[in-house]
């Protein structure tokens, strides 16, 4: 399934030939990916990864890392809240 940069489902014909780039589902503070910033995914997420739970993805690491330190914190936690 492919979406547009609004998150809406986009259609793909495949009956002709086309060319079409497939980028990153991730963008600034949606760390879990799913098109959408908010509390109960991305900034609990964030917690989880600020606290050493786990280690983040790559792509976890660019969406998260709201400030530009290199790595998510409780501070980018509380960006993504806001």
């Amino acid at each position: 399934m492919f979406k547009d940069q609004d998150g809406l489902i986009a259609s793909v014909d495949y009956s002709d030939k086309a060319v079409f780039t497939v980028r990153n589902a991730y963008f600034l503070g949606d760390i879990n990916g799913d098109g959408i910033v908010n509390v109960s995914g991305d900034f609990t997420l964030a917690m989880k990864l600020a606290v050493g739970q786990r280690e983040a993805t790559a792509d976890e690491l660019l969406a998260g890392d709201i400030d530009g330190d290199g790595r998510i914190t409780k501070l980018d936690a509380t960006l993504i809240k806001r």
